[in-house]
């Protein structure tokens, strides 16, 4: 709403009443420019935590941050906006907080792992994942004997029958001796949460996270599975609210009749009829612009 009344602030003096003239001449502009500059990073840190197609939960303890980091005072900044900035970064430290399940899935993005943005929740990032990890790791005991004498947990499905000695037409071959049997250790879940912090895989902004998880199920089973879990959970309820917005737009006092099927069929057909809608705008606005060029250009040629 600033940032439209900031585009619009030099031309309401040749519309604005004259009864309001005094309270405009008493609007300061340069702090309005200030206040714009500073809200535009919140106003793009729920973009991004709105986003529909893909995961989000995993930008929640970086974006707080880096709000929380924005908030920090400046030499330069106004008296009024460091006022601004004190009551905004308490009030995220009050109401905005996080969950375990954030802690969690900002630990299960490779690129945010290390907790570079936010040091002092690392420790208790690791905690909750190898808890969830053990947790998750109990109905898999019964597929892994007890450790041996030395200490080293083996898996019988990956035993070598020994019963199936090497034949050869030559003797001295029948003679030499087996390759020793070497157990494969099982992957622990402490193991498998070590493997992932030590590996050095590095993911870009636009790279899927999900891609990722799946093309390393083997490597990572368990975190895998906790990935499917906690990455489906949306990170803000903007995605319901909009849903809701669309149903009361569909269900009118003259649809009462919808049923749940239609209701959602007629959500479906409105929001195809966006796209489309916008779509067709684009296309429209592409032909009108190429017209008046095409336009332009025939009459410099007459």
């Amino acid at each position: 709403m600033l940032k439209v009344f900031l585009d619009v602030y030099d031309e309401l003096t040749g519309v604005i009443n004259n009864a309001f003239m005094a309270n405009l001449a008493a609007i300061d502009k340069e702090l309005l420019e200030e206040l714009c500059a500073f809200l535009k990073f919140f106003d793009q840190a729920i973009d991004e935590l709105s986003e529909e197609e893909k995961p989000t939960m995993h930008k929640v303890i970086s974006i707080r941050q880096l709000l929380l980091n924005h908030c920090d005072l400046k030499y330069e900044d106004s008296g009024e906006l460091k006022q601004l900035k004190c009551f905004v970064g308490e009030r995220i430290k009050s109401v905005w907080t996080v969950q375990d399940q954030h802690y969690m899935c900002t630990l299960l993005h490779p690129s945010l792992k290390r907790f570079e943005i936010a040091p002092n929740e690392k420790s208790k990032a690791i905690a909750l994942v190898r808890q969830e990890l053990l947790k998750r790791s109990l109905p898999l005991s019964n597929n892994i004997t007890a450790t041996d004498h030395e200490g080293v947990a083996t898996n019988p499905l990956i035993m070598i029958d020994k019963s199936k000695l090497i034949t050869s037409n030559y003797l001295l071959t029948r003679c030499f001796d087996q390759r020793p049997l070497i157990p494969k250790p099982v992957l622990t879940p402490t193991s498998e949460l070590d493997n992932y912090m030590s590996s050095d895989i590095q993911l870009r902004e636009n790279d899927n996270v999900l891609l990722f998880w799946k093309e390393n199920t083997e490597l990572f089973p368990i975190l895998s599975s906790m990935v499917r879990d906690l990455f489906a959970i949306p990170a803000s309820n903007t995605t319901v609210e909009r849903l809701f917005s669309s149903s009361k737009n569909t269900v009118t006092d003259r649809r009462t009749s919808l049923n749940g099927k239609n209701d959602k069929d007629a959500s479906i057909k409105n929001k195809e009829q966006l796209k489309r809608k916008i779509s067709t705008t684009n296309d429209e606005q592409d032909l009108l612009i190429e017209g008046k060029n095409n336009s332009v250009s025939s009459t410099m040629t007459k």
